[in-house]
């Protein structure tokens, strides 16, 4: 991590080596100055930084530490996603920060894979949507099963009126389909299929009986 030591009072600013070297400079290159920081802000966050470090600068009563994940400009231009951790270590007599220590850690990485991610499930979400199916997840650790809104409305249920545990399913299965459902299920779990997959009927809210086509797959761990 990168770390600074600011004084806010006369407004300078020591960076560490590494602090330096993370935005691609070599130490010397940049002056010991608070406006090292600020002119790297990225223009969307530097209102919203600035009122959050006032906040508890200016403030005692509002602690000692802050912390911010905001974007920072490289050397080359581009901007880095920083998270800044720091802790006012000194106050006047009138509750001021006069001294302020904090760290800069790099995670640009972090942030690209979360946006992916958030971009994958997105675009699950919305295939998932277009074939109007519904998706349930089983946390077997835990026993959880979760179940989709779409999932519950198929039967006419809101998402409030199932339960999401496996005994929540199980109660709307046909008493006639409830041993074959099992052994799919235990078949899956021992490795005899590859994939667990039934045709089954489900109870709708209406009372009827509904021909529901199931399918999954398991995810292992290293046990």
């Amino acid at each position: 991590d990168g770390i600074w030591d600011w004084t806010p009072m006369d407004g300078v600013t020591v960076y560490s080596k590494a602090w330096v070297e993370m935005l691609g400079y070599k130490v010397g290159e940049l002056a010991s100055l608070a406006s090292e920081w600020s002119d790297r802000l990225h223009p969307d966050d530097i209102e919203w930084v600035f009122a959050d470090i006032n906040k508890v600068t200016q403030t005692p009563e509002n602690g000692d530490t802050f912390s911010h994940e905001y974007r920072f400009r490289h050397k080359e231009g581009n901007y880095l996603w920083i998270l800044n951790k720091a802790k006012v270590v000194e106050r006047n007599e009138k509750g001021e920060a006069t001294r302020v220590v904090g760290t800069h850690k790099n995670i640009t990485e972090r942030k690209k894979l979360d946006e992916e991610k958030k971009e994958s499930e997105l675009r699950f979400s919305v295939a998932i949507e277009g074939t109007e199916a519904g998706v349930w997840d089983w946390d077997m650790i835990n026993n959880k099963l979760i179940f989709s809104k779409q999932w519950k409305a198929m039967l006419g249920y809101e998402d409030s009126e199932i339960e999401n545990s496996f005994e929540g399913w199980k109660n709307l299965w046909h008493p006639d389909d409830a041993t074959a459902i099992e052994k799919a299920v235990a078949d899956h779990l021992s490795g005899i299929t590859q994939k667990y997959e039934i045709v089954h009927r489900c109870l709708h809210k209406d009372g009827s009986w509904r021909w529901i086509m199931s399918r999954g797959k398991i995810l292992r761990d290293e046990d």
